[in-house]
């Protein structure tokens, strides 16, 4: 297989599943469905493949609707419209006259909005009827992710479409006579239908792909009243996501995929089936298609496993067999295979073509749509490392952020300096970090509960007043002269019951600026702010401290917490993509049940479980900056409060560093096992140097490790983590990043006031050198196995006894939040 050509849809690209195509003129054009916003769809004249070229593009009403799906049945073509959060319009289907691809004509709706309602994620026309999986005004699910049902809509008169029936897995709807179906236990993505597939040579048959329920067949040939044939679930054992079926009519059999939703292989293996269907009330899996190696593809960047299928559209344009078998397999690119012996399915040839510019590193195309029609999405500057600048809220959000914490980085020396000037204790130093971060220890997944039930643009509004307020206060006590040392413990203590909410409410607030596709951007931007902040912070805090006094420091740091407050509010609220919010718990039981969800989720994630061992560690061990900053400038390099200054801003330059370099080129999970490393052997060389110079080149390449390790975990656990979970999952990152540095700093601030500094030094550097070696080893061995540890080792292939399918639910899958755009 060649790539004949490659098309960025005019700068912008995230084609979504849908696609179809129309000859017009002689011309063929293919139509393209985007996964976001800003464009509906765009036509692209493909009649040289060789040279593809956009002829029309149509916007979205708003940033919180997609048309992820598009089908085309003649000259008409349906538009599946989902939505961020129920409620939200238009959701449903447009229907169009694509006669004139240049010109199409809009001919009328099948609106599906409603108050539990996220639209329709998938469209299939099939002469005058329409096949969706969507919400409906009138379907109140039972669970949140089961929101979507099976309907099928008249489009005779595509002026006025109506419904004709419905089918949905019963249980799933309030009020249903069954019991709701048993969750999966680990990969929860809802009990709701994908693909619904109906060919012209059997229009009695619908062959679902019914997303944690599996397989299933309905008879159709009374519309209004759909009827269960057959089922087949497997899930669990599997991760579940059943998401196309694809009928081979001649022959008897299935091809079945199941959707890779996760990155970095976290909910492995997703395959491509070969199901036999001859006795329809009996679907038997006979084998799985080949996959290349996991250890080769689920640590290169995105997700491994089986998406969509070719289709076998009904339509002149399509070409269909049901012998050779196209699929895309995200990171692992186009893959086809030859079906003709159903029992050794065999590959006849793949292509990963190169991923667009714009894109993550090593993240290929993901979907058959994105290999055709993939792009960069117009990057800002030119620069992919920018790329979440394109987002005006986000730009606000960055302004402000860097002016806040180059503002709070000033406040940690001037802190810190006045502890060591009251009391000349490092252990106090200590003490104060721990009422710092104390809270954040204890209350952190606390807030990430918080930050999943609340609106967080509000939620940090709040917030950040707060942390105002505390910043005027600490000012008032040192002008007037009545500071002491448990002043400033308690406003640590208060700050950081403050940060217990406000960091993983900031941290899973990306997203919602950005999107999903920019998200591993702005993690990456974000911690450049922080780390131009720690160069930036330091400098003035030494000079205006020197210039003006302590007192003018805490004053400056209130003032600019303006700067994101201000940011926050006059954001654009319509082009925010808020995760759907959590329900309220209404008990303390219910408040354990979704604090566990988070920890449950991480614990049997082994790559997040990795990443959140290895910050732990690093926080404890290895960021005691804070406390070892003054007595390494006073007492080690004899320096003054400039001297501690120039300290923290080699620190802030060499973590600036990483950070800008992960946001240009991407990062990857080892990146952390290197960065650990580094922090470790810096540390211990520190330990031995009283050469300012050589100091301020060591505190860099602390720096650099630092923000290696927590930026790639960041990043890791954003992408990891369901929308719904984010806030959860990020409170963990925040608990062990920052929640336990009280530990170490009480640790490290005894140590260097027992046994000097030195000492504290060789201590925190030892053990990060080795966790960063360990952290490479594990790195290893869960690239050569599966990645959770309850999945089934190796390929899933299914032989001996003929698997019996029922009418009614069997046991089937669990609770763990999807997507808003699932």
């Amino acid at each position: 297989m060649r790539l004949l050509a490659q098309d960025d849809l005019a700068g912008f690209g995230n084609g979504g599943e849908g696609m179809g195509m129309v000859e017009h003129g002689g011309h063929r054009t293919l139509f393209v469905a985007h996964e976001s916003a800003p464009k509906n769809f765009t036509a692209v004249d493909v009649t040289d493949p060789r040279r593809p070229r956009v002829v029309y593009q149509q916007d979205l009403p708003h940033a919180r609707v997609r048309s992820n799906s598009l089908s085309i049945f003649g000259t008409l073509m349906a538009v599946a419209y989902q939505v961020a959060s129920p409620g939200d319009a238009p959701a449903g289907i447009e229907l169009f006259d694509v006669a004139d691809p240049v010109h199409p004509r809009r001919l009328g709706t099948f609106d599906t909005s409603g108050p539990h309602s996220r639209g329709a994620h998938w469209v299939g026309l099939v002469g005058d009827r329409a096949y969706i999986a969507t919400g409906m005004p009138d379907f109140e699910p039972t669970h949140r992710l089961d929101d979507q049902v099976v309907v099928i809509v008249d489009v005779a008169d595509p002026s006025r479409p109506r419904e004709i029936g419905r089918w949905w897995l019963p249980g799933t709807r309030r009020g249903d006579p069954a019991p709701p179906p048993t969750r999966h236990p680990i990969h929860d993505e809802g009990f709701r239908p994908h693909n619904v597939t109906v060919l012209p040579e059997r229009p009695d048959r619908a062959y679902v792909a019914y997303a944690d329920a599996g397989v299933i067949i309905l008879d159709i040939s009374d519309p209004g009243q759909p009827r269960l044939i057959s089922r087949l679930d497997y899930h669990p054992p599997l991760p579940g996501f059943t998401h196309t079926v694809l009928p081979l009519l001649g022959r008897g059999l299935l091809i079945v995929t199941d959707e890779a939703v996760t990155d970095h292989c976290q909910d492995h293996p997703k395959m491509l089936w070969v199901m036999d269907a001859s006795v329809e009330s009996n679907i038997v899996p006979l084998a799985t298609a080949p996959l290349p190696s996991t250890e080769d593809h689920c640590a290169r960047g995105g997700r491994f496993g089986a998406h969509n299928v070719h289709e076998n559209d009904p339509t002149p344009t399509s070409w269909r067999s049901e012998t050779e078998i196209f699929g895309a397999f995200f990171n692992a690119g186009v893959r086809a295979f030859d079906v003709s012996d159903p029992f050794q399915p065999r590959e006849i040839g793949h292509l990963v073509p190169p991923a667009p510019a714009g894109s993550p590193r090593h993240s290929p195309p993901a979907s058959g749509s994105e290999v055709i029609g993939a792009g960069a999405v117009g990057a800002f500057l030119g620069l992919r490392g920018l790329r979440s600048l394109r987002h005006r809220n986000y730009r606000l959000f960055f302004v402000g952020q860097l002016v806040s914490v180059t503002g709070t980085r000033m406040q940690v020396i001037a802190q810190s300096w006045l502890v060591l000037e009251l009391t000349g204790d490092p252990f106090l130093l200590g003490v104060v970090v721990a009422a710092q971060f104390g809270p954040i220890l204890l209350l952190g997944l606390f807030g990430g509960l918080i930050a999943d039930g609340l609106p967080k643009r509000r939620t940090l509004v709040a917030t950040q007043a707060l942390e105002m307020v505390l910043a005027l206060i600490l000012f008032i006590l040192t002008i007037t002269g009545a500071v002491a040392v448990w002043h400033v413990i308690a406003l640590a203590a208060a700050l950081g019951l403050v940060n217990a909410i406000d960091t993983p409410t900031r941290q899973s607030f990306a997203i919602e600026m950005v999107g999903r596709n920019d998200v591993a951007n702005a993690v990456a931007l974000n911690v450049s702010t922080f780390n131009t902040a720690r160069v930036l912070g330091p400098a003035i805090a030494g000079m205006v401290i020197a210039s003006i006094g302590l007192p003018a420091v805490f004053l400056i740091n209130a003032v600019t917490y303006l700067a994101v407050i201000t940011a926050l509010l006059i954001m654009q609220t319509d082009a925010l993509q808020p995760s759907p919010s959590i329900e309220r718990p209404a008990n303390v039981r219910e408040v354990l049940e979704n604090l566990v969800e988070g920890l449950h989720y991480v614990w049997h994630a082994p790559l997040l479980l990795l990443v959140v061992v290895l910050l732990g560690v690093v926080s404890i061990f290895g960021i005691n900056f804070v406390v070892l900053g003054p007595p390494l400038a006073r007492d080690i390099l004899h320096a003054d409060v400039s001297g501690y200054g120039l300290l923290m801003s080699a620190f802030g330059a060499g973590a600036l560093a990483s950070a800008v370099g992960i946001a240009m080129l991407g990062s990857r999970p080892g990146t952390m096992a290197v960065a650990a490393t580094a922090l470790g052997v810096s540390l211990i060389a520190l330990a031995n140097s009283s050469f300012l110079p050589l100091s301020l080149v060591l505190m860099a390449l602390a720096g650099f490790g630092v923000v290696g390790t927590g930026a790639t975990g960041n990043m890791t656990l954003q992408l990891g983590a369901p929308d719904q979970l984010r806030g959860r999952v990020i409170s963990v990152y925040v608990v062990v990043f920052d929640g336990t540095a009280p530990i170490g700093g009480l640790i490290i601030g005894a140590i260097a006031s027992s046994a000097g500094v030195a000492t504290a030094l060789w201590i925190g550097g030892g053990v990060c050198t080795i966790a960063g070696v360990v952290a490479a080893l594990w790195l290893g061995r869960i690239g050569h196995s599966r990645v959770s540890s309850t999945e089934p080792r190796g390929r899933a292939v299914v032989t001996g006894r003929r698997a019996t399918a029922s009418s009614t639910p069997t046991r089937d899958p669990a609770d763990r939040p999807g997507h808003p755009f699932p």
